[in-house]
Order: C-alpha cells, then sequence, then structure tokens
C-alpha cells in the first residue's frame, strides 16, 4: 500500500523519524513506523551479500559438470534456486550481524 507523501513516521530500525516521500511503499510496520531511505538501502545491501555468500555456498558443493552448467544460468535463476534449496532445508546458512 503506497503511503500519502509528507506523512512523517518513525524508522522501525534506526528510530529515526522520517518523511515519507512520492511513492513511499507501507512497510508492514506497526502504526506511525516504517523503515527510512537509509535503512531500506543498507536492507538491500545485506540482502545482496547474502544472495551472493549464498549462492558461492551452492557452488561450493556441486560437481565441475554441474557448476558448468550452473555459471551458464543467469544471476536470478542462480538467486532463485539457492533459495529454493535454503528454504527446503536442503542447505544451511547462516551470517553475523556486525551492528
Amino acid at each position: 500500500m503506497i503511503i500519502e507523501t509528507g506523512i512523517v513516521l518513525r524508522c522501525g530500525c534506526c528510530g529515526m523519524d522520517f518523511v515519507t516521500w512520492d511513492g513511499y511503499v507501507d512497510q508492514d510496520q506497526d502504526h506511525e513506523f516504517g523503515i527510512c531511505a537509509e535503512c531500506q538501502n543498507d536492507a538491500v545491501g545485506r540482502m545482496d551479500v547474502f544472495h551472493e555468500e549464498i549462492i558461492a555456498l551452492v557452488k561450493s558443493k556441486l560437481s565441475l559438470v554441474n557448476l558448468e552448467k550452473f555459471n551458464k544460468k543467469d544471476f536470478a535463476w542462480q538467486k532463485g534456486f539457492a533459495l529454493r534449496l535454503w528454504n527446503e532445508g536442503k542447505i544451511t546458512f547462516s551470517f553475523k550481524s556486525y551492528y
């Protein structure tokens, strides 16, 4: 749900107040809370790192033949495949928070 521009919300990540911008999408937070632009960008960056690391984990477990096939697929396919394995519990993965 798109929220009206100019509404003041408190960021559920960093706790700072921010003003919603044109096209701001509800982040499914409590009333009067949301996610500021900086925290949204941080989350996207962390997810990019997560996707790269989980793909590297999958690659490390493949035979040379399957690795060659895997490497021919685009990033979106590789990410989807790795996440499906993770969601199905076929691989486990964890990472540390540095905050």
